[in-house]
């Protein structure tokens, strides 16, 4: 009897081992909704094109070009007779400026806009009425700007309608055709100046044709996209609104997104979090459509993001589109959208439950 209650207290011994002195503790997953991240088309456009103010229309300013001819270039028959008074001579004179897209513009449709053309002259006689009778044969000028084998203007000045005495800045607008450009523009003057009354020739006169720097609008384009930069976008995380008795059992954990990318191109963006004391950098696969792709932490870079509150994040990086050409329209917007997944250490002692 004495043996069998030995053996019994030997067992409650050995069972009252195995019973928790601590309350249990588990792993809880939590979700943190976080802020959405926004790539507009503004941020991957080359130097040289924008987004218009209504977001509506891509822009680009397209240089300034022009040249001076003198009398003797444009009338080869005044040569003869230079430094002379003498009937003035008639004569017809082409001459082609160029002047080019943006370098990573590599097409674009224009929806309608001007040229603008300033003209100027130091002759000894009006290029448009050379003849002062009533009947006189009256001179023009003719414009044509075209791009890539498309007329993109065209236009006249009379001397119908038109006086251009020496000394005169004669302004000229071009309305343009919405028509497909690419690469560069050639702007054709054509000079005819009929026969006129006597003048006195002097062939080192001159005239001085200018394009002025034009602003063109366009409703898609197409640009180099090989290595495409994309500019700096940043972003607020707010993680104030976990409690911090938290903050130190949280485990590991992801940056969980949904991404919706229009633009044609994949790469690697990199994300950038500011702790306020320091940067942590996690790299983000993109690609052409819908992802969802997520980027793990561990505890420790989770801690520090938790315990600075408001983060900021900032995405940028080098894209890439098949072919090395990417076609935009203004509108475009690639959005991520982000939710923290955390995994926290709750029970225990000092844990919730």
């Amino acid at each position: 009897m004495f043996r069998r209650r030995i053996l019994v207290l030997a067992a409650l011994a050995v069972a009252a081992c195995d019973v928790p002195t601590e309350p249990p503790m588990w792993e809880q997953t939590w979700m943190v909704p976080g802020e959405e991240i926004t790539v507009g088309v503004a941020d991957v456009l080359p130097a040289g094109v924008s987004v218009s103010a209504d977001g509506s229309e891509f822009e680009t300013t397209v240089p300034a070009t022009g040249f001076v001819a003198t009398l003797g270039e444009m009338c080869p028959d005044c040569n003869a007779v230079n430094g002379l008074f003498v009937t003035k001579p008639a004569f017809t004179y082409t001459r082609t400026m160029m002047t080019s897209l943006p370098a990573s513009l590599l097409a674009a449709s224009l929806t309608g806009d001007q040229f603008v053309l300033d003209l100027t002259h130091d002759l000894s006689f009006d290029p448009l009425r050379p003849g002062s009778a009533t009947d006189a044969e009256r001179g023009y000028v003719l414009f044509e700007v075209s791009s890539n084998g498309a007329v993109v203007a065209r236009d006249s000045i009379s001397g119908d309608d038109q006086a251009f005495p020496a000394g005169l800045s004669l302004g000229v607008i071009l309305p343009t055709r919405a028509v497909d450009i690419a690469g560069s523009f050639d702007v054709v003057v054509t000079i005819y100046s009929p026969a006129g009354d006597p003048v006195q020739i002097d062939t080192s006169d001159t005239a001085t044709i200018q394009l002025l720097p034009s602003t063109l609008s366009m409703s898609q384009a197409t640009i180099e996209a090989g290595a495409l930069a994309v500019s700096a976008v940043a972003a607020e995380l707010d993680l104030s609104r976990l409690d911090s008795a938290l903050v130190s059992r949280v485990q590991s954990g992801a940056l969980r997104l949904d991404i919706s990318n229009p633009f044609e191109v994949d790469g690697t963006l990199s994300l950038d979090f500011d702790l306020g004391s320091g940067t942590l950098r996690k790299s983000l696969p993109v690609a052409a459509g819908a992802s969802s792709p997520s980027i793990a932490f561990t505890g420790a870079e989770l801690q520090d993001l938790l315990a600075a509150g408001t983060v900021t994040v900032t995405a940028g990086g080098i894209l890439s589109a098949p072919g090395g050409a990417l076609t935009l329209f203004p509108d475009e917007t690639m959005i991520l959208e982000s939710l923290l997944e955390l995994v926290i250490l709750v029970g225990g002692s000092g844990g919730e439950s």
